[in-house]
């Protein structure tokens, strides 16, 4: 009984995974795109020389390419680099390359079409040391508020995860503090945190996200997304027909003869309801 129980569930969670699956209206619609790139933009990889340091701020080369400028972004964080010795093939003793030191991390505070300046905030850069952000995907710590639409909070964590750029980790509480997130952020060795809940104005519903760096709690931006309601009703229509009311069943399974009783209840207290 108990196989013929978990292959009806495995089915479901199969017919779950084609609806959210890309290419279904979830993953196509471009509702949160604009809130998406906005993140995305934080943690574009890339890798500049630095060519001047004045006091406590660096001066990053803008780059030959046009785009460049649009690359560095106010608030993101960079990784300062400095060429070390030389290392050789182990057969031919060819020289291969240079490693690499990191020596410094800094935050981009201004952008403007001819500089990129960026304060320090630990370590001694040199001119001709290399700025960067790695390609290697950011740990971010995902916290979904009460005060959000359950489908829109769902449908963003989905879209953010299937750029390929985070590594996101759920928060295991259900606390708003976003001092309590931060040391939670902390102990799970993410870099970033980003709480996202809904904020209403008059008639008007928004998406809130905000972004924190969590080695020094520093807010990296705030930013608000409207969600109009025909967006959440297209969430909800595309979750039928398993999305259904408290009383309907998810899914029915025929078993064979034989079995003695069968019974769900909330044991625990924790307004779950388990399979006895």
């Amino acid at each position: 009984m108990v196989k013929k129980i978990a292959s009806g569930l495995v089915h479901m969670l199969l017919l779950l995974g084609c609806i959210l699956a890309p290419g279904n209206a979830w993953a196509v619609d471009e509702t949160l795109v604009p809130l998406i790139d906005k993140t995305l933009g934080f943690f574009r990889p890339l890798s500049q020389k630095v060519t001047g340091i004045q006091g406590n701020v660096i001066t990053i080369e803008r780059g030959k390419a046009p785009e460049m400028p649009e690359a560095f972004v106010k608030g993101m964080r960079l990784d300062i680099f400095r060429e070390g010795e030389t290392f050789y093939h182990p057969i031919t003793n060819e020289p291969v390359g240079r490693f690499e030191k990191l020596v410094a991390a800094a935050e981009v505070i201004d952008v403007t079409p001819n500089a990129i300046k960026a304060t320090v905030l630990s370590g001694k850069p040199q001119k001709s040391d290399t700025a960067r952000m790695s390609s290697s995907k950011q740990r971010l710590l995902f916290y979904q508020g009460k005060t959000i639409d359950w489908f829109v909070g769902d449908a963003y964590y989905r879209q953010l995860k299937e750029t390929d750029r985070f590594d996101i980790l759920d928060t295991r509480g259900g606390s708003d503090d976003i001092a309590a997130l931060l040391v939670e952020a902390k102990k799970s060795e993410a870099g970033v945190l980003a709480v996202v809940d809904g904020v209403n104005e008059g008639k008007d519903r928004f998406l809130r996200q905000r972004l924190f760096w969590v080695s020094d709690a520093k807010e990296i931006s705030t930013d608000r997304l409207r969600i109009s309601e025909d967006y959440i009703s297209s969430l909800k229509s595309a979750a039928d027909p398993f999305v259904a009311s408290n009383d309907a069943p998810l899914l029915t399974y025929q078993l064979s003869t034989g079995y003695d009783l069968i019974a769900i209840g909330d044991l625990e207290g924790n307004k779950e309801k388990e399979m006895l």
